[in-house]
């Protein structure tokens, strides 16, 4: 029997990331069980994927939020077991299918999730100390990422007989997807939370920048900045803000330019690049100076405040 489509499959998965209090609890009998003290859904990784297949509504008022245990056919299956129920089971994660099943079989951890699409993996975890049901990230290697950070990999991937894969969009190179992380310091603030592609910009309050740090998920990207009636900082390609010498560019003075440029990895084609701006002008391509870009971001003597980039 098939419980979902493709598309209904991820968009249940999503829902339980952005619209369900959940924790990451694992016990028997416990299953996507309301905890009236806290106010969430209990559920660990595997389980918040059976608990879908088993008719869970997030109804705290019913056992199990309203899943049966073995309904709608679905076996039950410990995390890295659920691949035994899949077909076309892979090793190779270059040209995943939206909704596949993944899992760590293997490795000697036992863990599960679900492939949504350019990049991004559901799963129900306590790494990175999230402990709950997040969107994280994935490479053609089937190494996993939450905000830039490595923990751990998948090995196995397949299609759940329990999905119908036949609106399923074309599988996507995983390789291709890359992300850039970044943070800037300001006169007035210090350092100021990590921004992800372009969710947002780094800055505040027209606050001055005085130093940059930008790290990517794959290949490699190199930076510098121009100080306010200075001159051009040496290169840095580091990310850490505690290494003055190349963990991220600026001296301490106000920054009116900044000029990246991204290495495109040998698995990754056609090439990426770099695309930035400050303060919301033009954007620029890594340190290209054709079609009226200058080769950096920024306008020399206007103290970048705000600051945006992404890998495309």
């Amino acid at each position: 029997m098939k419980v979902f489509t493709t598309k209904q499959f991820i968009e249940k998965l999503k829902w339980l990331v952005n619209d369900v209090p959940n924790y990451y609890y694992s016990a028997n009998g416990t299953w996507c069980t309301y905890n009236w003290n806290n106010g969430k859904f209990m559920m660990d990784c595997v389980v918040s994927i059976k608990g879908l297949l088993w008719g869970f509504k997030a109804d705290k008022n019913a056992p199990h939020g309203g899943g049966v245990y073995g309904s709608n056919g679905v076996k039950d299956f410990g995390a890295n077991q659920g691949i035994d129920f899949c077909e076309g089971a892979s090793s190779d994660f270059h040209n995943l299918v939206p909704g596949e099943y993944l899992c760590m079989a293997g490795t000697g951890n036992d863990h599960a999730g679900v492939y949504l699409g350019n990049g991004k993996v559901f799963e129900c975890t306590t790494g990175w100390g999230v402990n709950r049901c997040i969107i994280s990230d994935i490479d053609s290697y089937g190494n996993r990422y939450y905000n830039g950070i490595w923990n751990l990999k998948w090995t196995r991937h397949g299609k759940l007989i329990y999905i119908d894969y036949s609106d399923a969009p074309e599988p996507t190179p995983v390789g291709d997807a890359v992300d850039v992380f970044y943070r800037v310091r300001t006169q007035r603030h210090g350092w100021l939370p990590v921004v992800k592609n372009l969710d947002d910009y780094a800055g505040w309050e027209d606050s001055p920048i005085i130093a940059v740090a930008i790290k990517v998920t794959k290949g490699l990207i190199k930076y510098r900045c121009h100080i306010k009636g200075g001159d051009w900082l040496p290169y840095v390609t580091g990310y850490d803000i505690n290494d003055y010498s190349n963990g991220y560019a600026g001296n301490g003075k106000v920054i009116d330019a900044i000029e990246c440029y991204y290495y495109t990895p040998d698995d990754i084609r056609p090439y990426k690049k770099a695309k930035y701006r400050v303060n919301g002008y033009e954007w620029q391509y890594d340190n290209e100076k054709n079609n009226g870009q200058d080769g950096y971001a920024g306008i020399m003597g206007v103290a970048a405040t705000k600051f945006q980039i992404v890998i495309e």
